[in-house]
């Protein structure tokens, strides 16, 4: 028993050296002065920019906008939207135009932070199901779910397509109803929370119109295609 119990510890035993090898950490040498001058000299080298682990800031990366899906949900709301912002500005061309400053410079008239709540005007329902609405002044199409024409809404505002001229806002609730607008016609308890459907405050007739609108608007923009051009 005895020679077992040396026999086991000198399999076990380690050598000294060893430990001092692997837990050797090198003495940290003290830190150089630099010459007055030179990290201002290396960051006027980078550019300007101070000086990170050898590598200066990054730039961001700027975000490209895809472009749009033929056949797609966004197709088919960017051409309801594109129409309406012509109709617009045919109406009322000196809509969404630049303020003039005291000096003479025009400057463009800028769009509601992101998260920003205010009240809109809904005109009309696009074929995706959603209110196109306009804010006082703008030009500037809103794109609002769980709306109908003739309603005034608060909504919140989430993203700005600026060069497509409309943004995507929130439903919060109704300021003024629209007398096509009747809330007791809602029988879901899920309504506004899920993306079933979104005219059950509208009358049946009212919702077959806008459906049999859409189909029309369809079928003219593929008639249009068709028509071969005249010999």
């Amino acid at each position: 028993m005895f020679k077992l119990s040396r026999a086991i510890s000198r399999n076990l035993f380690i050598p000294l050296r060893t430990v001092r090898r692997f837990n050797y950490r090198p003495m940290e040498t003290e830190r150089k002065i630099a010459p007055a001058g030179a990290e201002n000299r290396k960051r006027d080298h980078q550019g300007g920019r101070g000086y990170q682990g050898g590598r200066g800031n990054k730039r961001q990366k700027t975000q490209k906008q895809k472009p749009v899906k033929e056949g797609s949900t966004e197709e088919v709301l960017l051409a309801d939207v594109t129409d309406l912002f012509s109709r617009q500005r045919l109406e009322d061309p000196k809509l969404g135009e630049g303020v003039v400053a005291e000096d003479g410079s025009e400057s463009k008239k800028s769009l509601p932070a992101p998260f920003t709540e205010l009240d809109v005007k809904v005109l009309e329902i696009s074929s995706t199901g959603d209110g196109l609405a306009v804010a006082p002044g703008s030009d500037q199409i809103y794109v609002v779910p769980f709306t109908a024409p003739g309603d005034i809404a608060r909504v919140k505002v989430i993203k700005h397509f600026e060069n497509l001229h409309y943004s995507l806002a929130d439903f919060l609730s109704v300021v003024e109803p629209s007398p096509l607008r009747d809330d007791s016609r809602i029988n879901c308890q899920y309504f506004s929370k899920c993306s079933g459907c979104q005219f059950q405050m509208l009358d049946y007739s009212t919702q077959l119109d806008h459906k049999k609108s859409i189909v029309e608007k369809r079928s003219e923009e593929h008639t249009s295609e068709l028509q071969s051009p005249p010999l």
